[in-house]
């Protein structure tokens, strides 16, 4: 019988929107909000648990979630993180400390601002952690790579120790030692993510279009 890792996802969710000017991730979106679709990508991929990592909005989204589900014991938990303000590295210890928790083999982690990402790119990538032998997994376009990813279990100890905002890239700088491989996706425009209003608007319609 073929015996599956067990896996964590989750989103980060836990910037203060600035360049926005309001919470971002629940404003309206396609008819919904960014929130609420990348927690329906997390819930709908074949990772054993999923967690959402708020700081900034922490109550507004959490009553949010709340209302649709996602509380302890819920396909997608909320994970506070009250140490928002010093970067995404803060966010990315969060995720990795559910993790462990979980006791998760490995970690996938997506930013709730790309609307592109569906849980078809997620179960990619866990598909490929499951079968090959690397460390880490990148998503890839012909333009550049990035979230989401995934880290095995070996590399949490070198995310906790990640600091300031720039997030998991920093580790492949400290860490060259690591087997890391990227997945490649056809969408050109799949690390398109929402900063301003303006922004928001573009992708709506963009992805409105097909």
């Amino acid at each position: 019988m073929e015996v599956f890792s067990k896996t964590c996802v989750a989103v980060l969710a836990a910037g203060a929107s600035r360049r926005f000017g309001a919470p971002k991730l629940l404003a309206p979106f396609a008819g919904s909000t960014l929130l609420d679709r990348a927690v329906a990508t997390v819930t709908g991929s074949a990772a054993d648990c999923a967690a959402v990592v708020t700081g900034a909005y922490h109550r507004e989204m959490s009553e949010h979630l709340e209302g649709r589900g996602a509380a302890a014991g819920a396909p997608c938990r909320i994970v506070h993180n009250r140490q928002w303000e010093a970067g995404q590295a803060a966010s990315v210890h969060a995720a990795v400390r559910f993790a462990r928790a979980q006791g998760a083999s490995a970690l996938l982690v997506m930013v709730a601002d790309q609307p592109r990402v569906t849980a078809a790119h997620l179960n990619a990538l866990l598909w490929e952690y499951d079968q090959g032998s690397a460390q880490a997994y990148l998503s890839a376009t012909d333009h550049g790579h990035g979230n989401p990813c995934i880290f095995d279990e070996s590399l949490f100890d070198d995310l906790l120790a990640l600091r300031g905002d720039e997030g998991a890239r920093a580790l492949f700088r400290t860490r060259r030692d690591v087997a890391a491989r990227h997945v490649h996706f056809d969408d050109p425009y799949l690390f398109e993510d929402v900063d301003t209003p303006a922004d928001l608007r573009r992708l709506e319609e963009a992805m409105a279009r097909g």
